[in-house]
């Protein structure tokens, strides 16, 4: 089967879940969601106890219920990614009738709006974060064509450098 994918060839989804696409995406949110609190609630807590540490002596309620809905929100966004990414890479390939690249990049150009659950500082967070890491695949990508020599450690330094702007 492996094989007639990588010869663009189609494949039913009965063939890669068991239930409806929209079943399928769901679930896919709800276990994303679920993961992703337990890794988020010490992602926003620790940051208030070491640097809100007052704040939380003077408005606790105020201060955990901001954190609560900070952890819910992240929790949405990456919920709400990978629900998006799964379900059009689905609904792409069928309405398309075939597996190919295209349906990998219209899944993730949707899959992106998914941020609006984000605060805006984390927005720029996660740009700042994505940016550098994009720009070393494409140096990757490059060396892999053969448009740019491979230097060892390319991949640090063209990091380093987007670092150094940041």
């Amino acid at each position: 089967m492996l094989e007639h994918v990588y010869n663009g060839g189609f494949i039913s989804c009965k063939h890669i879940h068991d239930h409806s696409c929209e079943y399928t995406a769901f679930i896919k949110f709800l276990t994303t969601f679920n993961k992703a609190v337990k890794f988020y609630i010490p992602l926003h807590f620790i940051p208030v106890l070491l640097f809100k540490w007052k704040k939380l002596k003077e408005e606790p309620k105020k201060t955990l219920t901001t954190a609560a809905k900070n952890i819910f929100m992240s929790s949405m966004f990456l919920g709400t990614y990978l629900m998006i990414f799964r379900y059009l890479l689905c609904k792409l390939k069928n309405v398309r009738g075939k597996v190919d690249r295209w349906n990998l990049i219209g899944a993730c150009f949707f899959c992106g709006f998914a941020i609006i659950f984000e605060s805006e500082p984390r927005r720029n967070e996660l740009a700042l974060y994505l940016i550098p890491r994009a720009l070393e695949a494409i140096f990757n990508h490059n060396v892999k064509i053969g448009r740019v020599s491979n230097i060892k450690n390319g991949e640090v330094l063209v990091f380093a450098i987007c670092m150094s702007f940041i």
